[in-house]
């Protein structure tokens, strides 16, 4: 079934690598990122998460434009 999609929807196994390790990346930054930020004021931890989730957006286009 897996492999049916692939093919479908034309997606070489390199992309596919290259994708799931940058959603890796993402979850080890979001875990680190939760463990330092529980100790300080609610409102400081809403904004930097805006500004981690922009730095993850600029990542995932960065690692698919080297494609």
């Amino acid at each position: 079934m897996f492999i049916f999609l692939l093919v479908i929807l034309n997606i070489s196994v390199i992309d596919l690598f290259i994708v799931i390790l940058i959603l890796f990346f993402i979850y080890i930054t979001n875990c680190l990122y939760l463990k330092k930020s529980e100790n300080k004021d609610h409102f400081i931890i809403s904004t930097n998460k805006n500004m981690y989730s922009r730095i993850h957006i600029f990542y995932f286009i960065l690692m698919y434009g080297l494609l």
